[in-house]
């Protein structure tokens, strides 16, 4: 290596805690500096934009702090806001904190996620850095750190990174060992069960780790034990007694769901969703983290738990814990890719324990090699020339991140899966040996079924549904998972270090160039634009300070008014299902007689959700529109038409066939004109499908914009949501 000397001298020279103090202020400058400038810009790009998560998330799951710094109350059940205070309570703790500092903003929305970010790649480093080198734990870091997908979630305020900062920060003061760092790492890991519920998947990574070190494990035990209950149990009655008020008022079950309610657990959905496990978009997004987050602590442990017996260490713990995490997303029914950003955080350990975990391998074989060869050519022909699946639309329903499909995919799943198997367990057995003890045949069995299993993972679907740029990515996941299987074997004698950090440069930098979704990332991440901050601030200027505004952007768009915001939910309800949305509009006009009610809609809400051009709603209420402006739509940044509405009560029609009741010609003609009176010179939403332009007296109608929403929307009314994610 041609620094080898440079480096020598100056490890020499400059002490180790000197060197991981360097290293990493470096590195909590460049994540800073590529996160702090992006905190008020446009989110998402183009390959990487998860389906209605960019457009209403981050106002449910921030705006208690916001309102509790506007009216002192974190809570309004009128208006079901926020729908997220009883399963994430402390996302609008961080958020009422940035209120206080910044006031109603983005910024205070955001600044907890992205500033516990940076701090999550600073722990994420430290515990690299305890058992490497400080200078290549910061190198690995760094380079990890800049991938798109961290990029994109984490200058945007994510419950996702919130809660996995919150667990490396805890399992950072677990490897340090002592009650007293047990005990803020049981606070800390307390925190991140009341961001996020799936927090309780690390919940073995932390007792694994707690267990690990020898030296005062019981009070270690205690005092993490207590942080976490006293942190826990009293985030819980605090978001019970806050969501009470909520109980005086009439409300539908999907205002304020529970944590049972998001995800459907039935034997027969788990057993689907392995089928599909890691889906085609996850697979994208993830790219090498595929194989490093996947396989690679499998066969950590798997060496660990051979070379040194049944002992528990922090490497075994580590990696135990970490499939367990991937276990457990694994089995949910929906599992989009911002689900595995906390495992991000733990990529440059991970990857430091595969180096030191390398076997010492006792035979040299030339089969092996051979073996190795033909095998590989073997799958790589079986995978990409076999049939798959039809190619038509039910492909979706298996690649999709929230639908579970109807049918299961082992059918086309588990022959690839055994041939494969059995092929790399011969070759596994040709360079280990057959004979052992029960470890080493366990260990044969973890290094082949888990590379047969990422080689064949999304099988089917990418060979008949999918373009070149989502091939070239399987095609690297397999290569890595062929040279991953080859480089453990082969053994610690034959690789040196530098060979295997060469090898995940590689398997990273190749992914950077070729794949998709990460190719179309880049011009988003390099620049900086505002156009959802300015088409906000124009709508804003329309609303009045004390108005509500109900609909499933205006929580997101309009955080930064002192408007009255909410109905996140009943507004996201399916088209059929207007009726407790009519109800909770008249309640709000009931109250308070006095407030305007306006509604935010997007045009891409039209074939799915609950819509102002319903009959159910036109029929309750007078819908007039305020202004137009452009949006990013829910399934790609592409913009979209965007309707101010304001929501007047229509008076009850007298009953049909009464005298002078509706039926009659000339009646219906008076109601017009009255109604044409009212909107005169603004489109009048008949319908919000066929508006009239009222001139000098007489009606013509036009196609304006609500008129190009049902038109629009017919292209998009056949395909369901998932479908529309970008590959």
């Amino acid at each position: 290596m041609i620094f080898s000397p440079w480096l020598a001298r100056w490890r020499r020279a400059c002490p180790r805690r000197t060197q991981r103090l360097l290293f990493g202020a470096a590195l909590v400058f460049v994540a800073a500096w590529l996160r702090l400038p992006w905190i008020e810009a446009d989110v998402g790009s183009p390959g990487i934009w998860p389906y209605g998560a960019f457009a209403g998330d981050e106002g449910e799951y921030t705006g208690g702090g916001r309102l509790y710094h506007l009216t002192g109350r974190w809570i309004d059940p009128e208006m079901a806001y926020p729908s997220t205070l009883g399963y994430a309570p402390a996302m609008h703790w961080f958020s009422a904190l940035a209120h206080a500092m910044v006031g109603p903003s983005s910024t205070a929305s955001r600044a907890p996620s992205v500033c516990a970010a940076v701090v999550a790649w600073l722990a994420a480093y430290l515990l690299a850095s305890r058992i490497t080198a400080p200078w290549l734990a910061g190198i690995l870091t760094l380079a990890i750190s800049c991938n798109p997908l961290s990029l994109i979630y984490e200058r945007w305020g994510s419950s996702d990174v919130m809660f996995g900062a919150e667990a490396v920060v805890a399992c950072a003061l677990l490897a340090r060992g002592g009650p007293w760092r047990s005990t803020a790492a049981g606070l800390v890991a307390g925190l991140a069960m009341l961001t996020k519920s799936s927090a309780l998947l690390f919940a073995p990574l932390f007792a694994g780790l707690l267990f690990a070190r020898p030296r005062a494990r019981r009070a270690s035990a205690f005092g993490f034990g207590l942080a976490f209950g006293l942190v826990f149990a009293g985030g819980e009655l605090w978001a019970q007694r806050c969501m009470a008020p909520a109980l005086s008022v009439p409300l539908r079950p999907e205002e304020f769901p529970e944590v049972g309610a998001i995800v459907n657990f039935t034997i027969e959905n788990v057993v689907k969703a392995l089928a599909i496990f890691p889906r085609a978009t996850t697979a994208l997004h993830l790219g090498p983290f595929m194989f490093w987050l996947f396989l690679l602590p499998a066969w950590v442990l798997a060496a660990s738990l051979t070379r040194g017996g049944a002992r528990l260490s922090p490497r075994v713990a580590m990696s135990a814990g970490l499939l367990l995490f991937v276990a457990g997303l694994a089995t949910q029914t929906r599992n989009p890719s911002r689900y595995f950003l906390p495992l991000l955080y733990f990529a440059p350990l991970i990857l430091v324990y595969g180096r030191q975990t390398l076997l010492r391998t006792r035979f040299r074989t030339v089969a092996f090699q051979i073996a190795l060869l033909l095998v590989g050519l073997a799958l790589f022909f079986f995978y990409w020339e076999a049939p798959g699946f039809p190619s038509n639309g039910s492909l979706f329903s298996f690649s999709s991140a929230y639908r579970t499909p109807q049918r299961i995919a082992w059918a086309a799943t588990w022959p690839m899966l055994l041939a494969g198997g059995a092929g790399l367990l011969l070759v596994a057995g040709l360079r280990l040996g057959w004979r052992g003890g029960f470890r080493h045949q366990l260990l044969l069995l973890t290094l082949a079924l888990g590379a047969a299993w990422l080689f064949s993972s999304s099988y089917g679907v990418f060979a008949t549904a999918s373009g070149a740029g989502a091939s070239l990515n399987q095609l690297l996941v397999q290569l890595a998972a062929l040279g991953g299987f080859g480089i453990f074997l082969a053994g610690r004698r034959q690789v040196r270090w530098m060979f295997w950090y060469a090898f995940a440069a590689q398997l990273f930098f190749a992914t950077a160039i070729l794949n998709p979704c990460w190719n179309r990332s880049y011009p988003t991440l390099l620049r900086r634009t505002h156009a959802t901050r300015a088409a906000a601030e124009r709508l804003a200027s329309k609303i009045p300070p004390d108005a509500a505004v109900i609909g499933r952007r205006a929580s997101t768009l309009l955080l930064n008014t002192r408007a009255r915001l909410g109905l996140f939910n009943l507004c996201s309800a399916g088209k059929g299902e207007a009726d407790a949305l009519i109800q909770r509009i008249r309640l709000l006009m009931e109250t308070a007689p006095k407030r305007e009610v306006y509604w935010v809609f997007a045009l891409d809400e039209l074939p799915l959700y609950v819509a102002p051009d319903q009959k159910e709603i036109q029929n309750a209420f007078h819908v007039e529109i305020l202004a137009e402006d452009r949006v990013p739509g829910n399934s790609n940044p592409q913009p979209v038409l965007l309707f101010l509405l304001r929501l007047t009560e229509r008076p009850p029609l007298p009953p049909k066939g009464a005298l002078g009741g509706v039926s009659s010609p000339a009646n219906r003609r008076s109601l017009r004109t009255t109604a044409a009176s009212r909107f005169r010179g603004c489109a009048l939403p008949a319908y919000f499908g066929a508006p009239t332009r009222i001139v000098a007296g007489s009606e013509q109608p036009m196609r304006s914009a609500p008129a190009a929403i049902s038109a629009r929307a017919k292209t998009q009314s056949r395909m369901p949501p998932e479908a529309l994610t970008p590959t």
